[in-house]
């Protein structure tokens, strides 16, 4: 072993330096080889010399198809055992891990491998499984792999929603969606493979704040949410699961929609869900799909208007202690008056809120880029379309009106002052 290699070094030398392997072959390897070789001779587990051998030989076999990775093929040849490798592994893990946006798994979690990506940290869960940060060797960048839990491989519905987000997000290209760039199965588990992107959803952001977001920047978001909806929209898919843990606000202030796990392609008539039953969140819930009706653009145009409510009081809009209690909230309650938590959020700004939380879908802007049209309008200092009058309110009106008419003929004198709300449900 050269000693003057193989003991313990600094981190910032051993990743400028690479002991484990020449200046030749540090060329040719990747970011993970080299790691991977220079801890390898750090830890005693390898000689330098060893991994210049290795690495040749490896390296003359590159054109074999069956070539498994580096790390893998030094235990087929017997010169690592699998604890030594899971030990390097775990060593290399940590200095990938210091990138932001993962946390720290199991000791037996730190080495596994998710279609012959590098497992680096899990990130979360969703409503289709949990969600991995890995590192791609060969493309020697990090991404996002979602994979389904192996106890619900068996539900044949779930699998075809996995597949359905896969193939659904592939076809939508957007600077605001995260896309799908890869689906597949590796033995028992079904994954898709995602860019991994930096930054926290709006939950998380809104969380380390102390106030609402002013007006301007909350419009600003939500503008951009539009856009990657339409986008989305435009080929004729609904995400259904619009909210505050379903968006992405990256470090430079942009803004992108991910999680398809509910969206359902429009051009398909044979759902994947079944009658009656409820898929969402029920803060971010539209009145329809409580009730089981179908979700259209105008679901989503809805929950972000919940949403928007949200980046402007710190708080979903209805809340309750049970689930069977919010529901009830939002199907039958008005969307509350922000300006209490948030005075800037007034004016021509409540107009457009209401109209986007109608509990009747009618009376919600059609589509996206409406609320876009209706945004660029507001942030111009005109004037958007109000909420109508509901059908309702419009027949005790005439109700009203007509034992009044009634009365007066009677010659009775009526002095009352008639106050119509607009409609909101």
């Amino acid at each position: 072993t050269d000693s003057k290699n193989s003991g313990p070094r600094g981190t910032e030398e051993a990743d400028s330096a690479y002991p484990g392997l020449s200046e030749e072959l540090a060329v040719i390897a990747t970011p993970y080889e080299k790691r991977f070789a220079t801890r390898a001779v750090q830890m005693g587990l390898l000689s330098r010399e060893d991994v210049q051998r290795l690495y040749r030989e490896r390296a003359g076999r590159a054109g074999e198809a069956t070539l498994p990775p580096f790390d893998e093929w030094l235990v087929e040849t017997g010169a690592l055992t699998v604890d030594g490798r899971a030990r390097i592994v775990a060593a290399v893990e940590v200095e990938i891990r210091s990138a932001p946006g993962t946390q720290a798994m199991g000791e037996r979690e730190s080495f596994a491998r998710i279609a012959g990506y590098d497992v680096v940290g899990e990130i979360g869960g969703g409503g289709m499984g949990r969600l991995y940060k890995v590192f791609d060797p060969g493309l020697e960048k990090f991404l996002a792999v979602k994979v389904i839990a192996p106890e619900r491989a068996s539900d044949e519905i779930y699998m075809k929603r996995l597949h359905e987000e896969a193939k659904l997000a592939s076809r939508i290209e957007s600077p605001h969606i995260v896309p799908v760039i890869r689906y597949g199965r590796e033995g028992d588990r079904h994954f898709s493979v995602m860019p991994f992107v930096e930054g926290d959803d709006l939950a998380r952001h809104m969380a380390g704040r102390d106030a609402p977001l002013p007006l301007a920047e909350a419009l600003g978001i939500v503008r951009q949410i539009a856009l990657g909806l339409s986008s989305i929209h435009r080929v004729g898919i609904v995400h259904r699961d619009v909210k505050p843990h379903n968006i992405m606000i990256m470090p430079d202030g942009r803004v992108m929609v991910t999680d398809f796990g509910l969206a359902r392609d429009l051009n398909v008539e044979a759902h994947l869900t079944t009658t009656g039953q409820i898929l969402g969140t029920p803060q971010y819930m539209s009145p329809e799909q409580i009730e089981g009706r179908p979700a259209g653009v105008r679901s989503d145009v809805y929950s972000l208007g919940l949403t928007l409510y949200f980046l402007l009081t710190k708080r979903p809009p209805f809340d309750a202690p049970t689930t069977i209690q919010i529901l009830d909230r939002q199907r039958h309650e008005p969307v509350p008056d922000p300006r209490p938590l948030n005075p800037t959020a007034s004016g021509e700004l409540l107009h457009l809120l209401r109209r986007m939380t109608a509990k009747d879908p009618e009376f919600r802007p059609a589509s996206m880029d409406e609320v876009i049209a209706e945004m660029d309008r507001l942030k111009a200092g005109g004037r958007v379309r109000r909420l109508p009058v509901s059908r309702r309110a419009l027949g005790i009106a005439a109700a009203v009106l007509a034992g009044v008419v009634a009365l007066a003929g009677a010659g009775l004198v009526v002095e009352e002052t008639f106050h119509f709300g607009r409609h909101t449900g």
